[in-house]
């Protein structure tokens, strides 16, 4: 199992690279363990990029710029078209997210809890 586990991972290492440089739409889902964003491209790729917790809930365009078996690191390339889809969300609840996302960016949690 782990030689067919470790088979995928260099294939999906493979394909990931291939798309470094590229940009992609990114619903920002949450904070990710290390305190970086982490969000979804339309094909459900996992990225992690540096950004601001009042995306969240919201779309980024990010460029890929790391590939790993299972993610890419990115940055965001526009912050302007980042918060075009902000309004979607309530304002109170963007609040209550942004202050959540940066309390637990703060303090992070035990990886036992």
């Amino acid at each position: 199992l782990s030689v067919l586990q470790q088979l995928q991972d260099q294939i999906s290492l493979e394909i990931h690279t291939s798309e470094i440089g590229s940009r992609r739409r990114v619903l920002v889902e949450k904070l990710s363990k290390g305190g970086r964003l982490q969000g979804r491209t339309d094909t459900r790729k996992l990225v992690h990029f540096e950004g601001d917790p009042g995306l969240i809930g919201g779309f980024a365009e990010v460029r890929l710029e790391e590939a790993l078996p299972h993610s890419f690191r990115g940055s965001l390339t526009n912050y302007g078209n980042s918060y075009k889809f902000r309004h979607l969300i309530k304002p109170r609840v963007r609040e209550e997210l942004h202050v959540r996302y940066t309390a637990q960016a703060d303090h992070p949690r035990s990886p036992h809890v």
